[in-house]
């Protein structure tokens, strides 16, 4: 199975609260471009939920996988790893709320 990379928004009927951005790593060894697209996809999300660029600390975040929250313009971006148990991948959440 290939790498994918998903769209989520949480809300009520009128109010988005959440939007989400998952890449599933299923292919780990072919993930440099998975994690471009998933890099380019938050600046545009960053712009557009928050009003405010991609904050540096965020990018390294991503391309490293590492766990890190920051502020942006109107609210606060969380990248989070989760290695899945089966040890046959993992994902990266890039989280803006």
């Amino acid at each position: 199975m290939a790498n994918n990379l998903a769209f989520y928004a949480t809300g009520s009927d009128s109010t988005v609260d959440q939007v989400k951005l998952v890449l599933n790593f299923h292919q780990v060894k072919s993930a440099g471009m998975s994690i471009s697209a998933l890099g380019k996809a938050s600046e545009k999300l960053s712009l557009k939920a928050l009003g405010a660029p991609l904050p540096n600390s965020i990018k390294k975040a991503i391309v490293l996988g590492k766990p890190l929250t920051a502020a942006a313009g109107t609210g606060t971006i969380e990248v989070v790893r989760d290695n899945w148990p089966t040890g046959k991948g993992y994902e990266v959440q890039v989280i803006m709320k």
